[in-house]
């Protein structure tokens, strides 16, 4: 009679260490799930500021941006990337020259630019807003 007893004891701690092992596999494949929302949501938000940045840089490459401001929408990856109209903050006589240099002379200036590129919905549904600032020698009379 010793013996059945024994044989139920081990049938009970076997499925019990069965039905532990069961919920830590379970909680292993939830928790790599959310591990893996949290990268793609990341990469997302990354790829948005990546864009954002490319617009930016794409309206510093052009020299119209400067000399007629205006609104720029590119489209990369299927996805609007919206550069704001760039604004000139601040100017000054350039370094080395002065305004008293000759009659009907000017003389160039240092300008300072601001651009901001917004991007919405960058596949995740991500977006992103980056301001930059950009300081050009330029002729007279560009900053208005």
């Amino acid at each position: 009679m010793n013996g059945i007893h024994q044989r139920g004891a081990v049938l009970i701690t076997s499925l019990l260490m069965l039905v532990v092992l069961t919920l830590l596999a379970v909680s292993s494949i939830r928790a790599s799930s959310v591990n893996l929302l949290i990268v793609d949501n990341m990469q997302s938000q990354k790829h948005a500021e990546a864009l954002a940045q490319r617009g930016i840089a794409e309206s510093l490459s052009d020299t119209d941006t400067f000399r007629n401001p205006l609104a720029r929408t590119f489209v990369w990856d299927n996805v609007n990337v919206n550069v704001s109209q760039a604004g000139c903050i601040f100017k000054k006589v350039a370094t080395g020259y002065s305004i008293r240099m000759g009659r009907g002379y000017l003389p160039p200036e240092d300008t300072v630019w601001e651009f901001s590129a917004a991007v919405a919905d960058a596949g995740g549904g991500a977006g992103a807003t980056l301001h930059q600032g950009v300081q050009i020698r330029m002729t007279a009379g560009n900053c208005f």
